[in-house]
Order: C-alpha cells, then sequence, then structure tokens
C-alpha cells in the first residue's frame, strides 16, 4: 500500500487548483481563498494514509498551516494558481488576475 498524506482545508472547500515548489504548496479553493502550506519537513506515514486539517493539525506529519489569504471575492472559484521565488499568481472565475507578493507573510 502507498503511503498518503491527505489535507483538508479548514471549511472542508473543495480545492481546484495548486502550485508548489521547494517549501510551499499553494491551494486554491471554490471559496475564494489561497491557503499557503509549509510542505519542507513533509513526513510521510510509514504505511497507509493520514489526513491533516489545516488549523487544526498544521504541524503534523510536517506540514505547517502558513494561512489564508482571502483577497479574492467571497465564494469566486480560483481556477488558477501558478508560483515564483517571490510571488504567487492566482486568477479566479470573475476574469481578475491577483499578483501576490510572499514577503508580506515572512
Amino acid at each position: 500500500m502507498g503511503q498518503v498524506v491527505y489535507i483538508k482545508t479548514r471549511d472542508n472547500d473543495p480545492v481546484i487548483s495548486l502550485s508548489f515548489n521547494e517549501e510551499f504548496l499553494i491551494l486554491g479553493d471554490t471559496n475564494g481563498e489561497l491557503h499557503i502550506v509549509d510542505v519542507q519537513q513533509i513526513v510521510f506515514p510509514d504505511n497507509g494514509e493520514v489526513t491533516v486539517e489545516l488549523g487544526k493539525d498544521s504541524d503534523q506529519h510536517g506540514l505547517v498551516f502558513v494561512g489564508t489569504i482571502r483577497t479574492h471575492e467571497y465564494r469566486a472559484f480560483i481556477w488558477a494558481c501558478k508560483t515564483d521565488p517571490y510571488r504567487i499568481f492566482s486568477g479566479d472565475e470573475t476574469g481578475k488576475i491577483i499578483i501576490h507578493d510572499y514577503l508580506m507573510f515572512e
């Protein structure tokens, strides 16, 4: 059996876009939110699967919940999410594209 870590958002909203790099996993959901998770120290279970709920179990299995960005309109689907070393680019169903600066979270 494989080793899997499931990630559940606080509101259990469906995640429809994601982006990642060596440090962060960015999850875009159907509620207009971007969830930032530090995955540098991820630890997979020895066998089977585990579910980590962001905001509650966020330090389990090496995942650290950094925060949630709410710059898109409430309930806007974030269809696109992309990162580079300094920014997060996200686009929603209204046609809005937002560029976020990583430095504002440090």
